[in-house]
């Protein structure tokens, strides 16, 4: 038991320290996108209202087939219903004993007998119409005809809000997308500028080495110790900002995720920046996928369809029913057991408010499109803003990399003249940086390309 106890107290500072969710600590691109996909809370709700428009479609559907229902009543009224023909029986007597009186020549014994006969052997004439406590069930079907137009309409609207609705599923995915390769890329150029300014300040320091050696023998003045003491402080200060870049861009990666944990190694690198298509081609794509258009294009499907079911409130509308009483007891002589037939609405007025609603949909359509105009020619600039973008970063990352290899070289013959008197303590320490500078705008040219290509391929809906 004792033993047992010491084993649980160990595990307890794991347990305390370990976070519920903490991700994976290597992750690729895809990897990050799907794990965005699982947590976030923005596709969750699009998904879920896919699914709400998805069964108001199956609603509207059940608008095609007959409505049957089944009704059951209990009723108390004040008193019975009776029907009281009990004249008519008293008049009935009364002529046969009459004609009884009048064929017997007057005699009143044989009329007498007569009406006692009739009177023990004829039942009331008083009928009971409805007790006072009555029930009823009953089903019943009604099956529309015709409706003007209105059922195929609804019907219309529910498939473009479905599909408006699928389409703001994929557009959250795509800006999702957009975000999480922004972050991944981001704190991937600040591991590659961390890693140069990691390199930059042990060359420097390299050079700080060489110098108090040169110094020492006396083959440079102290200056040019001092320059390489100070570049080597402002390469320290230059580093520990680095570190604090790729820190809080591993944060900012962490809550896109939203897990835990803010320390990552990343398995996917830049991609090589590649001649993109032609401006025009992506354009052709934007205006056929891009989220924004395409849910313009499902409004204006959708006020269609309402403007349809708007003019066929005007028309008639033609229905077949049928009932059938389930329970007969308490039927009377004036209730059927089934009954059918066809019935026919016809609107006659509705102060002009069938034909207002119309026009004003109308209106909304013409505002609509020119919105959808506008759309139109505000993605067309953006597309061709990133395919510049794109191009932009693609010849500077070439350009950069003949600037690198002679920032090299050169850093390399300064080092050598150095070390030989030949040069300078700050013409070594200007390659360093120069050399640095080259390496980080290349990985910067990789970042625009990757963002801009991002952002490129969300407008034109291919994530």
């Amino acid at each position: 038991m004792k033993k047992l106890l010491l084993f649980v107290v160990s595990l307890l500072p794991a347990a305390i320290v370990c976070p519920a969710f903490a991700g994976p600590s290597s992750i690729s691109l895809d990897e990050a996108v799907q794990l965005s996909f699982k947590q976030n809370k923005e596709i969750k709700a699009a998904l879920e209202q896919e699914e709400a428009a998805r069964q108001d479609l199956r609603s509207a559907r059940g608008m095609y087939f007959p409505k049957i229902e089944a009704e059951g009543r209990y009723v108390r009224i004040n008193d019975p219903i009776s029907l009281d023909v009990n004249g008519i029986r008293s008049a009935l007597i009364a002529s046969n004993a009459a004609t009884a009186f009048a064929a017997t020549g007057g005699n009143a014994a044989i009329a007498a007998a007569v009406r006692n006969s009739l009177e023990s052997q004829l039942p009331s004439f008083d009928m009971r119409l409805q007790d006072q406590d009555y029930f009823n069930f009953s089903i019943s079907a009604v099956q529309t005809i015709y409706a003007g137009g209105r059922i195929h309409a609804a019907n219309s609207a529910k498939k473009a809000a479905l599909a408006s609705a699928e389409r703001a599923s994929a557009a959250a995915k795509e800006k999702i997308t957009a975000e999480v390769t922004e972050a991944y890329f981001r704190l991937k150029l600040a591991e590659r500028v961390a890693q140069i300014r990691k390199e930059a300040r042990e060359g420097i320091a390299s050079h700080d080495d060489m110098a108090r050696k040169l110094q020492e023998h006396g083959m440079i003045p102290k200056a040019s110790r001092m320059r390489a003491q100070v570049a080597l402080a402002n390469a320290e200060r230059e580093e520990k900002k680095s570190l604090r870049d790729e820190e809080l861009a591993a944060i900012l990666l962490a809550n896109l995720l939203s897990v835990e944990q803010s320390s990552f190694t990343l398995t996917t690198d830049f991609s090589m920046p590649e001649e993109p298509a032609s401006a025009d081609s992506y354009i052709a794509q934007a205006i056929a996928s891009n989220s924004v258009l395409n849910s313009l294009g499902y409004v204006k499907k959708q006020l269609a369809a309402a403007h349809s079911a708007e003019k066929g409130k005007m028309f008639p509308t033609l229905a077949a029913f049928g009932k059938y009483e389930l329970y007969k007891h308490d039927l009377t002589a004036l209730e059927p057991e089934w009954a059918a037939g066809l019935m026919l609405k016809i609107p006659l007025f509705s102060g002009l408010s069938d034909y207002s609603s119309s026009k004003a949909i109308e209106a909304k359509r013409e505002a609509v499109g020119s919105i959808a105009e506008n759309a139109e020619r505000q993605i067309k600039t953006l597309v061709r803003k990133l395919h510049h973008d794109m191009l932009a970063a693609k010849e500077e990352y070439e350009s950069l990399g003949k600037a690198e290899e002679l920032a090299e070289e050169n850093l390399r013959l300064n080092s050598l003249s150095f070390s030989e008197g030949m040069a300078t303590s700050l013409e070594v320490i200007d390659a360093q940086l120069a050399l640095s500078k080259a390496k980080t705008d290349r990985c910067r040219a990789l970042y625009d390309y990757a963002v801009a290509r991002a952002e490129l391929m969300r407008s034109c809906g291919r994530y």
